[in-house]
């Protein structure tokens, strides 16, 4: 009856501990869809988004693919697309479209 009585307190949380653990969980599934949002509006594969090649893609780096830019590009006859950094300017790829 003592161990019955223990696991129904623990199952009571104080409503301040309830609101605390809705919260961490908000705010940390909003940061997983805000990394989700931006890996996928990356022009790159999931594999290129590791610039640092650590093994890990990291906010940042999904942050920096994801805000790019386009401008057209000529590589011999083939007209490209060329998606770029819109923090530096560097080519992130470029797409050529296959005749």
């Amino acid at each position: 009856m003592h161990a019955f009585s223990l696991k129904h307190r623990l199952c009571r949380l104080h409503p301040a501990l309830k609101a605390l653990s809705g919260m961490l969980l908000t705010v940390c599934a909003a940061w997983w869809l805000l990394f989700g949002w931006l890996v996928v509006r990356a022009p790159l594969p999931y594999a290129a988004l590791d610039f640092n090649h650590d093994g890990h893609i990291s906010l940042g780096e999904a942050e920096y693919a994801a805000s790019y830019g386009t401008r057209p590009v000529r590589e011999g006859y083939k007209t490209c697309t060329e998606y770029f950094s819109l923090k530096d300017g560097q080519t992130l790829v470029t797409r050529c479209e296959k005749r």
